[in-house]
């Protein structure tokens, strides 16, 4: 019997899936040590409950960046009491967050600069229906009543349609899955060794066993090191 853990060291990203801004990358890996027999390929990102399933929090990360996650989620696998014949196998699945707070803070950037053009229209609109004043300070002062009053309902509205409407099931952005990679990691080997990987987007969506869907993603670029050690 011998030991061995499975870490994420770092991961290098070249391409983001998001293309107007970074990521928010996690893992999903699912581990476990097999007999020869049962090392099969796995169909999904939680192939069955003989693994170690873990799921990773959420790293912003952006082209030239380079990082790895919190200490106590960089392991993947570990065992203190695993046979000379055995090998670690199973899945580890990558993702880019779509439910966060990205799209969020693109819709409020976006619904700001809308709604500020929108309102000052209405508000100079308003102002010359009811009788532009003489004075150039008034004028102004009655556009930004006007605006300012219209910005406020149509806020409101904007951010009521985002949380019943855009926020529903029904619209919610999936996380893209960027990719996978199956592990055969024999428990015999050197004490210490990399194992380097690349994570390049998936053309095809993938459902997981608990039924979350996960759609396709554009092209990425991440390499990923996980450190191997034994004892």
């Amino acid at each position: 019997m011998g030991k061995i853990r499975i870490e994420v060291a770092s991961v290098t990203c070249r391409r983001t899936e998001d293309l107007l801004s970074g990521d928010d990358l996690y893992y999903i890996s699912s581990l476990k040590a097999s007999s020869p027999a049962e090392r099969e390929s796995p169909e999904n990102p939680i192939p069955d409950d003989r693994a170690e399933t873990r799921e990773s929090s959420r790293i912003a990360i952006n082209k030239g960046d380079t990082k790895t996650f919190p200490d106590t989620e960089r392991i993947l696998f570990q065992s203190g009491n695993i046979a000379s014949d055995q090998a670690v196998t199973g899945s580890l699945y990558w993702f880019d967050d779509d439910q966060g707070s990205i799209e969020k803070n693109l819709y409020d950037r976006m619904m700001f600069g809308i709604l500020g053009v929108i309102s000052i229209l209405i508000g100079w609109g308003s102002l010359a229906l009811t009788g532009m004043p003489k004075s150039t300070w008034a004028t102004v002062g009655g556009v930004a009543g006007f605006a300012l009053l219209a910005f406020f309902i149509l806020w409101v509205l904007g951010q009521v349609f985002y949380h019943k409407v855009m926020n529903s099931p029904k619209f919610l952005d999936k996380d893209d899955f960027l990719g996978g990679q199956w592990l055969n990691i024999p428990a015999q080997g050197p004490a210490e060794e990399p194992y380097t990987f690349k994570v390049v987007g998936s053309k095809t969506p993938i459902k997981s066993v608990k039924g979350k869907n996960y759609t396709k993603s554009w092209p990425t670029d991440y390499t990923v090191v996980l450190r191997i050690t034994r004892a």
